[in-house]
């Protein structure tokens, strides 16, 4: 599958696969092996920390966001350590490995092993709880939340992320959101700009977009003033059909809306 990111810049999302009865199997789980000692560096909390707020993360993206760059500032020419380091952290037990029957990827999660270590060192700070594994019906849109974050993040450099999970859990309120109605992300933006993000895949009813768009149109201008708080809401999608009915619903308020669409192939699904 490719996919393009900002910029129009094809990103390689690998096998995917259509819904239907696959969706209902499980996720074999890779057997752990003793726990082994591994004294955690300050990367290693960050790399635990950014797979358990994207819910999960291959080889690839830990390496895009972790390892490409060497200590020597120069750029890596091979996965190699990156695999190494997570390998490592599986032995330890604060990963473990998931695999899909969908593709021949791997998909690290964190355990809870992993969540304590990240709350003690900072007790006050929020996060998304560990999964052991994830759903198949969600696994398209994950990969691609994860693959959006990441080529923000080449573009702009670092961002602060909050998912999904950790709004429903308890960050919601802080943006006047309910806890069944919130963004796939949201993300500040190294000169402070604070934008909300949401992922459109499939078809929804023009009336569910309408009310989508008002209720974060109402929360913006109504907490105008309010530090942190997203000040435009970014739409991504891939069907022209979901631009058209965003664009629509979206046209009076200008720039506190912005829709995009992109094109991705899947060798399971054609073009959407």
């Amino acid at each position: 599958m490719v996919y393009r990111g900002p910029g129009g810049m094809e990103q390689n999302l690998g096998a995917m696969a259509t819904f239907g009865e696959a969706v209902q199997q499980s996720f074999p789980i890779e057997k752990e092996s003793a726990a082994r000692r591994v004294e955690l560096t300050e990367r290693d909390l960050a790399v635990l920390e950014f797979i358990l707020e994207m819910k999960f993360a291959r080889v690839q993206d830990v390496f895009q966001k972790f390892f490409k760059t060497t200590l020597s500032a120069e750029e890596a020419k091979s996965e190699a350590w990156a695999k190494k380091r997570l390998h490592q952290l599986v032995q330890a037990r604060f990963l473990r490995v998931t695999y899909s029957h969908l593709d021949s990827e791997r998909y690290f999660t964190t355990t809870l092993k992993a969540f304590n270590a990240l709350a003690a060192m900072n007790p006050i700070r929020s996060l998304a709880k560990p999964v052991r594994g994830f759903d198949h019906r969600t696994l398209l849109h994950d990969r691609i939340v994860i693959e959006f974050r990441l080529e923000i993040e080449r573009q702009s450099g670092e961002v602060h992320w909050i998912s999904d999970r950790r709004l429903k859990s308890e960050a919601a309120a802080e943006y006047g959101l309910s806890s069944g109605n919130v963004p796939d992300g949201i993300y500040t933006l190294p000169g402070g700009e604070v934008v909300a993000f949401e992922l459109e895949i499939a078809q929804k009813a023009r009336r569910r977009y309408r009310n989508k768009i008002e209720n974060y149109v109402e929360l913006i201008r109504e907490r105008r003033g309010q530090p942190g708080m997203f000040r435009r809401v970014y739409f991504l999608c891939f069907k022209e059909s979901v631009e058209k009915a965003l664009l629509e619903e979206s046209r009076m308020y200008g720039d506190l809306i912005q829709i995009e669409r992109r094109s991705f192939t899947s060798r399971f699904g054609g073009v959407l």
